[in-house]
């Protein structure tokens, strides 16, 4: 247990602002332990380095794990999150100190869901939107966003 009487983030995370969301209220309070209460709960295993500031925990069968090491670099990658898939393929992504805890724990709340029987198609959602969908030769995906047009009747305006 934490000594209440030694300031510490972990004493009062609710009085700290990690990040200047605007509104605020979209963001909500940013308390990390979140994503980490609710990844123990679950029989996440800490691997963390008591004399370390870090976080790192990995999940019961060892394919997931996430990493919260405060990185001194303003745009610095804060969160790390990396997994396999069943078939062996690997993914990760990372997450900078300004990203809203509420954004990550839909990711790892995610992760503690069984995998859906079929994917769902999320490509296509995009691609009828506009968006422009590409597959390099290694299977790398990606789709990007369809560019502004000009507003009739707007002068002075250039397409972004």
């Amino acid at each position: 247990m934490t000594d209440p009487y030694l300031p510490t983030r972990a004493n009062s995370p609710h009085g700290t602002i990690w990040l200047e969301t605007q509104p605020r209220h979209l963001a909500g309070r940013g308390d990390p332990r979140h994503i980490t209460q609710a990844l123990r709960a679950a029989g996440w295993a800490n691997h963390s380095d008591p004399d370390f500031p870090h976080v790192l925990l990995v999940s019961p069968d060892y394919r997931n794990t996430v990493v919260l090491e405060p990185d001194p670099e303003p745009y610095g990658a804060w969160w790390r999150i990396r997994g396999q898939e069943e078939d062996g393929r690997r993914w990760y992504t990372e997450f900078g100190a300004h990203t809203p805890v509420e954004i990550l724990s839909h990711l790892t709340d995610a992760l503690l869901e069984p995998a859906p029987e079929q994917t769902p198609p999320i490509w296509s959602p995009l691609t009828a939107a506009g968006w422009s969908y590409e597959r390099d030769e290694h299977g790398n995906e990606s789709a990007q966003p369809p560019r502004r047009r000009p507003q009739p009747g707007a002068v002075g305006r250039r397409a972004g």
